[in-house]
């Protein structure tokens, strides 16, 4: 598939499309090298990351996704973080995230 080399949006779609777990992280790395505020490629990277054994990296990708997204989106992307926390053992960091996400929801609305 030939893609235009500075589109963000098309990587990352072509990203979604692929099965292999190792060309996806390239694909998406791409991706946010074209564009470092894309929260759903930030979002993808860090499952990607998390679920091949890449946890504090993919942690890192999920915080910045959760920073990154729109209200809506980042309520999902904090409830997996949190989810994924609790899993690694980080029960107080998965804590704080719910005690801010509960603030943040509680002022929207």
């Amino acid at each position: 598939m030939d893609l235009d080399p500075n589109d963000a949006e098309l990587r990352y779609k072509y990203a979604m499309t692929l099965t292999d777990s190792a060309a996806q992280i390239m694909v998406l790395t791409q991706v946010l090298t074209l564009n470092p505020r894309y929260a759903r490629a930030h979002f993808a990277l860090g499952m990607l990351l998390v679920s091949t054994g890449k946890s504090e990296e993919g942690i890192k990708e999920l915080q910045s996704a959760v920073e990154l997204a729109p209200p809506e989106e980042a309520e999902a992307y904090t409830r997996r973080l949190v989810y994924i926390l609790n899993d690694k053992g980080r029960a107080d960091e998965a804590q704080r995230m719910q005690e801010e996400l509960r603030k943040r929801t509680s002022h929207e609305h």
